[in-house]
């Protein structure tokens, strides 16, 4: 996956080194600066994918959120305007935005392409920062709930659903025997490997 994004990126990468020298840039060694920081942000992508990743385990309506917050960063990263000037009367805000992952990688391009812009000391520092931090956190949290992949959607167990008949064929207390199928429903939805024996559901109705 990781190479195939990095070939539909090259003819990208090309097309935009043809615009600058259509534009006046003048060729520079800098530009070749911009494949280390297209492979931090690469990396900074993956621990992005990780954490989305177990999200949508079980919340999978989190896959059509992510263009939408990946719209409204593109858009509040300055990509259309200079956020420098827009914000500079407010720097306690300008200092926030030099924080977004977007406008860091953005900045960093923009500094070796273009001979006019310089960016941000704090941009320099965030950018590799943020790759470092979301691909630890990143594999740590996708790590953690391994257990649980392809669980999600495990039917339930035959045993849950003898308890279930059982309560609704005639039990002593069926309104002690629904709440401790509840219980067992809800443990079951945290893991679906594993379901309670008899110990365990009995423990409660003692």
């Amino acid at each position: 996956a990781i190479a195939e994004q990095a070939m539909r990126m090259s003819p990208v990468v090309v097309l935009l080194g043809i615009l600058l020298l259509i534009l006046g840039e003048p060729i520079s060694w800098s530009w070749l600066l911009i494949v280390p920081i297209l492979a931090v942000m690469g990396v900074f992508n993956f621990g992005v994918a990780l954490v989305v990743a177990r999200i949508a385990v079980r919340t999978r309506d989190i896959q059509q959120l992510v263009p939408i917050i990946n719209r409204v960063l593109f858009y509040a990263s300055g990509i259309f305007f200079n956020v420098d000037g827009a914000l500079a009367e407010f720097p306690t805000i300008l200092t926030i935005v030099h924080l977004i992952p977007t406008y860091d990688f953005i900045s960093l391009a923009r500094d070796v392409l273009l001979s006019g812009y310089s960016a941000p000391l704090l941009a320099w520092i965030a950018a590799p920062v943020w790759a470092l931090v979301m691909l630890v956190g990143g594999v740590l949290y996708f790590w953690q709930g391994e257990p649980r992949y392809g669980l999600s959607d495990c039917p339930p167990s035959p045993r849950t659903v003898f308890r279930d008949r059982s309560c609704a064929t005639g039990d002593d207390d069926r309104r002690r025997c629904a709440r401790q199928l509840s219980r067992l429903r809800r443990r079951q939805e945290d893991d679906c490997s594993r379901v309670p024996d008899e110990s365990e559901l009995h423990q409660g109705w003692a």
